[in-house]
C-alpha cells in the first residue's frame, strides 16, 4: 500500500516534469526544471487530475523567470498557502511578486463579498512607491516627482492624501 502511494507520487512528478518540458517548448521558453520545493508541493497534493496538473504547470512555466518553484503555483484552495510559504520574492520581478501576492489575497478571501479592492491595492502600492522615490531623491520633491512622471503639485497632493511627511 505504501509502495503504491510512493509509486503514484513518482508518476505524478514525472508527469509534471513532462508537462513542464512540453509547456516550455509550446511557449518558446528556455528549458526549465522543477525545484525541490516545487516537487515537494506537487508530491503533497492528492492525485491531481492530469488536465489540472497540466494547467498548473503551464501557468507556472509562464510566470517563472527561471526554474519553477512552489511559489509559482497559484493556490487552488482557500487553505492552500504552502505555495507561498518561504517564497523568495526578492528574486522575482515586481509584476511577478505583485501577481503572487494578489493571487494569494484572492485565494484567502474565497467567495466572500468584498468591495473597493482596487483603491485599497493602489493605496498599498502608491504609499511605498512615493516614500521610496522621495528617499531615493534625498527628499527632493521635484526630483522624486520627475522620476515618478508626476507634476510636483500632484506629488504633494498625493503626499497629503497618504499622510506622507
Amino acid at each position: 500500500m505504501l509502495f503504491d502511494a510512493w509509486a503514484k507520487k513518482r508518476e505524478q512528478l514525472q508527469l509534471a516534469e513532462r508537462y513542464l518540458t512540453e509547456s516550455c517548448h509550446l511557449f518558446h521558453l528556455s528549458p526549465k526544471q522543477l525545484t525541490t520545493a516545487a516537487k515537494d508541493w506537487i508530491a503533497k497534493r492528492k492525485d491531481f487530475p492530469a488536465e489540472e496538473l497540466r494547467r498548473i504547470i503551464a501557468e507556472a512555466a509562464l510566470v517563472a523567470k527561471g526554474d519553477v518553484d512552489a511559489c509559482h503555483f497559484t493556490p487552488r484552495l482557500l487553505d492552500d498557502h504552502e505555495a507561498f510559504a518561504g517564497a523568495r520574492f526578492e528574486h522575482m520581478a515586481l509584476e511577478e511578486t505583485v501577481h503572487h501576492k494578489l493571487a494569494h489575497f484572492f485565494a484567502r478571501i474565497g467567495d466572500h463579498d468584498v468591495t473597493d479592492v482596487y483603491p485599497a491595492v493602489m493605496k498599498q502600492v502608491e504609499r511605498p512607491l512615493i516614500q521610496l522615490a522621495l528617499k531615493w531623491a534625498g527628499g527632493n520633491q521635484q526630483k522624486a516627482a520627475h522620476a515618478l512622471g508626476l507634476h510636483r503639485n500632484t506629488l504633494r497632493k498625493k503626499m497629503r492624501e497618504l499622510k506622507i511627511v
